[in-house]
């Protein structure tokens, strides 16, 4: 493990390390929790207008309501992939700090924290990617899917995510506009693990060359 000429000096912040963190802590770490907090939007609003697993169908419907069966894993994985990535990221970046340190000489401790980042980079790029492929595989397979009043009279107990859901709703007349927002705001928190995978990518990239 060598060390890169680049360092802190005492009591000032040198430009290589503030980009070194901008990664991990200006964008991953924001990106991540945004990504948690937009998701979360789309699941209270469907949660909002359906009552204990049951969607009050529009007036011109057989039924007056269809159950609501939903595939929680990629939901499941969103969340937890966020705030997951919202943690290693701000490890990631205090591993940064300790690695630029002037004042630390400890070879052992820089051998610590280079392979202990190395590690945390390494996890959140797995876990970042390996959600992005199972929600995107999740929703090609329900985008198939093309519903409609008569359809959700005659089929019940359907299981789909909750972007499906959100986003075939909204085709079908005498639901409102919530269904439209909640799609848009699904759709755009699937579509966000894109740059945050980027971005993890970027991190991973950047220790290692920080440490190797």
């Amino acid at each position: 493990m060598h060390h890169h000429g680049w360092r802190q000096g005492a009591g000032s912040l040198h430009a290589s390390t503030i980009i070194l963190l901008l990664p991990p802590l200006i964008i991953a770490f924001p990106l991540s929790l945004l990504v948690l907090v937009v998701h979360e939007i789309a699941i209270g609003i469907l949660r909002s207008h359906t009552s204990r697993g049951t969607l009050i169908l529009p007036a011109e419907s057989l039924h007056s309501s269809t159950t609501v069966a939903i595939n929680k894993l990629p939901s499941d994985f969103i969340i937890g992939t966020s705030i997951a990535t919202a943690l290693l990221s701000t490890i990631a970046a205090l591993g940064i700090w300790e690695l630029r340190k002037r004042d630390v000489s400890s070879a052992r401790h820089q051998r610590i924290w280079g392979w202990a980042n190395i590690f945390v980079v390494l996890a959140n790029l797995g876990l970042v990617t390996a959600c992005t492929v199972l929600v995107f595989l999740a929703q090609r397979d329900d985008d198939r899917q093309h519903i409609s009043v008569r359809y959700l009279d005659e089929n019940d107990a359907k299981k789909w995510t909750r972007e499906t859901w959100l986003c075939q709703i909204k085709k079908v007349n005498g639901f409102g506009s919530w269904p439209d927002i909640g799609c848009g705001f699904a759709v755009a928190s699937r579509w966000m693990l894109i740059p945050l995978g980027a971005c993890s990518l970027l991190m991973a990239v950047l220790c290692l060359w920080q440490v190797l």
